[in-house]
């Protein structure tokens, strides 16, 4: 569990984030209650679930990521990128490159129990859906089971194998 760091609260500022996995969650990071990655570079890293971040539920959970690049990231299951477990978690993305993020089920970047939170930044060549043995394609961007709130952002070429949403799904 978390291919490079496990940790209670994580801050990581400057930092890259390459070719690391898991056979669990948490590609290269699981946290238990906090994450938070500034001018973050995260490629090639790969989970069952959260290929970069695994989040777990823990007092009040979030994810923030701020002016980073996330590419290439993959889970065999759920969120390519990142996966917010709890319905209280919630994460905040700002002027954030997801780009060729890809999870076998649902959230081809992002996969939220809780809210999210975009503002500026694009989510490109996302996919949902990579593992037809799994049932759904949902969110090729984002996957989120509470609202998603995105301010100028640029969804572009994201994918949904399944029945519902290329870019977001909520």
């Amino acid at each position: 569990m978390g291919g490079a760091i496990w940790a209670q609260d994580l801050t990581a500022t400057d930092v890259r984030f390459i070719g690391n996995s898991s056979t669990a969650v948490g590609g290269a990071v699981r946290a238990k209650s906090t994450a938070s990655f500034t001018r973050v570079l995260a490629t090639d890293n790969h989970a069952d679930s959260g290929g970069f971040v695994f989040l777990n539920n823990v007092g009040s959970p979030s994810l923030s990521i701020v002016d980073s690049e996330l590419t290439g990231n993959t889970a065999s299951r759920d969120g390519g990128v990142g996966y917010g477990n709890g319905s209280n978690v919630i994460t905040v993305i700002t002027g954030t490159l997801l780009a060729g993020n890809g999870a076998g089920a649902a959230g081809g970047a992002i996969y939220s129990l809780g809210a999210v939170s975009v503002t500026g930044g694009s989510f490109t060549d996302n996919t949902a859906g990579m593992n037809s043995g799994l049932s759904n394609g949902w969110g090729g961007a984002i996957f989120a089971e509470a609202p998603v709130i995105a301010d100028g952002v640029a969804f572009t070429r994201n994918v949904a194998l399944g029945d519902a949403g290329g870019a977001i799904r909520s």
